[in-house]
């Protein structure tokens, strides 16, 4: 086995999330995922595995079922979990007795169900059932008759209702609105409901906060916010539902202030405004007097503890990273005494770890999914610190090769996160993340990567301090941090590349437009060109959001910041790496900036993979990007 990992090992890596902690009992039901998918098999493997108490793991499912989100009913009898086999068209909700016997599928949906939630006395099951596909679609497509209105033909996700002892599953009668997350109320009568109008992606962004009755369907506004929301939780006594809330750039990625709004009332009271990290989830106490939170605390992974007036005591911060992305950061016992996490570290992909809350806070880690990672040295992972133009403290990771000298400068590629209402976290960078680092890497690379302004980890004031100024501000983050690992004598001037995925695909094609100081470049779900953006992406909402200009005015912010009217004096070899049915940022956006950095004479490559959205999923994509990128450095930087 090599020092350093390799395209194999990254890609044979396995994904751990969602570890959902047994109400009574020290065992944790998680998914395991395949990092990749193939032609033949879109889907990917996917299973519920299950550790006891004495650290034994082993899957709950068949390996020719595709399963995740699994969840215990609140007495701990049952696990309830989204699962599809085979041929099956659509995932359905199955059900687990705790002798572990054969999975039993209750329903026959025909729509996809996308999230389920035990109601508190575990007689029902609430899920999240997308529309289905209109009948008829086939004939349509067979016969040539297949057109589609624009933003027209989306379908909504509803709530439905399995109510367990009578095995009936039935709708509830909500209307017509997009529903995205769901809390039941601790007496088993109403739902709290993040929903928006209409069923397209962009809605999103205006979502708000209902009440739904369980039974009739009947809806009530209770929160309508100025910023996006997420994350809903019903207090103990029903008095109250907690709220993550940031202005977040994209749907999963919500980390932010808690708010409590009054069920009765309707008044909202921010309880963390002003803190400096940002919240991933409210898990009440059950006195309702305060309340557990994941968090990034300055870049890192932290457990507060938070009370309902405000004050915040610090559990735990590591150089760490929680899994939070669309799932459960923490789970906990009914006794909330133990709680649950799925942790990465730079070296080491994710894992279960459970925690003791007694006078203090003790972990122990309870899975080892990959277990050829363990104890290598990889990289050298350095923090750093650095002043901004106007003041503000950045933080960034500078990964270096293990062993390097460090009296050494060495040749640098700086990686940008997307988002922006993300950040590059003390985790582990996977195949489909940023593993390039740990290819960089091998071949003498130092990656920077900067949390410019716009991150979230350092509160919401910082989180939002690029909206209005997107390529300002923060790119002059990322140029003087470069600065300070030059004057560190950690990188090398003559010798500096930069890339980025999604906003930073958006961030690199700026940067090589404002300066010539990098030798070669990598765009991937690239933004060139900011009204074209907003014109063909699924979520409009974004920009209009973060750039608060009109995206028609020739003369406004979206012409000066867009790349493509940019480049007459860019002479760094750009290449553009893009899904070719990428909703968010379509590929257009890559052939634009390509095609015109070509006419200027600029050595321009863009590579288009089919089937791929706005991240790689295929085995095969994954490896020829990967490599690809290595080869782009090590040929120009």
């Amino acid at each position: 086995m090599s020092e350093f990992l390799t395209i194999d090992e990254l890609l044979n890596a396995h994904s751990v999330s969602d570890a959902q902690l047994h109400p009574e009992r020290d065992l944790v039901a998680y998914t395991v995922a395949s990092a990749t998918v193939t032609v033949e098999d879109r889907q990917g493997v996917s299973r519920i595995w299950l550790v006891d108490e004495d650290n034994r793991a082993r899957p709950l499912t068949a390996p020719d079922m595709h399963a995740h989100s699994p969840r215990w009913s609140p007495d701990g009898s049952r696990l309830a979990f989204i699962g599809k086999r085979g041929e099956q068209e659509h995932a359905q909700l199955h059900l687990l007795e705790a002798d572990w016997g054969e999975a039993r599928a209750v329903t026959d949906c025909d729509g996809a169900i996308e999230g389920l939630a035990w109601s508190p006395t575990g007689d029902a099951i609430a899920l999240l059932v997308s529309d289905p596909v209109p009948e008829g679609d086939a004939e349509r497509k067979e016969s040539g008759r297949d057109w589609t209105e624009f933003e027209r033909d989306a379908r909504y996700t509803r709530l439905w209702r399995y109510d367990v002892a009578a095995d009936r599953l039935t709708p509830i009668q909500h209307g017509d609105v997009q529903v995205y997350e769901i809390s039941w109320s601790p007496s088993g009568d109403q739902l709290a409901v993040v929903v928006a109008a209409r069923p397209e992606v962009g809605a999103w962004y205006t979502a708000r906060l209902v009440l739904i009755d369980a039974l009739s369907g009947n809806l009530h506004e209770l929160y309508r916010p100025a910023r996006q929301i997420a994350r809903p939780s019903w207090s103990p006594d029903g008095a109250h539902i907690a709220l993550i809330t940031c202005t977040f750039s994209d749907p999963g990625m919500t980390g932010g202030d808690v708010l409590l709004i009054d069920v009765e009332s309707g008044t909202v009271r921010n309880v963390t405004e002003g803190h400096p990290r940002s919240y991933l989830q409210v898990v009440w106490d059950a006195d309702g007097k305060g309340f557990l939170s994941p968090a990034i605390d300055g870049g890192q992974a932290a457990l507060m503890h938070v009370a309902v007036h405000g004050a915040a005591e610090q559990l735990w911060r590591a150089p760490a990273a929680l899994q939070a992305f669309r799932a459960h950061a923490l789970t906990r016992d009914r006794a909330g005494s133990r709680v649950a996490v799925v942790r990465h570290d730079p070296d080491m992909p994710g894992d279960v770890w459970t925690g003791e809350l007694d006078n203090g806070l003790r972990w122990r880690k309870r899975t080892d999914q990959n277990p050829g990672f363990g104890g290598r040295s990889v990289v050298e992972v350095l923090e750093l610190h650095w002043p901004a133009e106007d003041g503000l403290t950045i933080q960034g990771l500078f990964l270096r090769p293990a062993g390097a000298a460090r009296e050494t400068p060495l040749p640098t590629i700086v990686i940008i996160h997307g988002g922006p209402t993300s950040l590059t976290p003390w985790g582990f960078a996977d195949a489909r993340g940023m593993g390039w680092a740990h290819l960089l890497a091998s071949r003498g690379f130092s990656c920077f990567m900067p949390n410019y302004r716009g991150s979230m980890g350092f509160g919401n004031a910082f989180a939002e301090a690029n909206i209005g100024d997107l390529g300002g501000g923060d790119l002059r983050d990322v140029l003087t941090g470069i600065d300070y690992c030059v004057a560190q004598g950690l990188s090398d001037p003559e010798r500096l590349g930069v890339m980025g995925w999604s906003y930073g695909g958006y961030l690199t094609p700026w940067a090589v437009t404002q300066t010539q100081r990098f030798k070669a470049a990598i765009s991937g779900a690239s933004i060139t060109n900011w009204t074209s953006q907003h014109g063909g992406s699924s979520i409009p909402g974004f920009d209009t959001i973060f750039i608060k200009s009109d995206p028609f005015n020739a003369d406004g912010f979206y012409t000066f910041r867009s790349p493509v009217y940019n480049i007459h004096k860019v002479t760094t070899p750009v290449l553009f790496l893009h899904g070719a049915d990428d909703p968010v940022c379509p590929v257009g956006q890559a052939f634009e900036m390509c095609r015109a950095l070509r006419e200027q004479g600029v050595d321009s490559e863009a590579v288009i993979y089919p089937r791929e959205g706005h991240s790689m999923r295929e085995r095969e994509h994954l490896r020829d990007m990967l490599g690809r990128i290595v080869a782009w450095f090590n040929d120009r930087v």
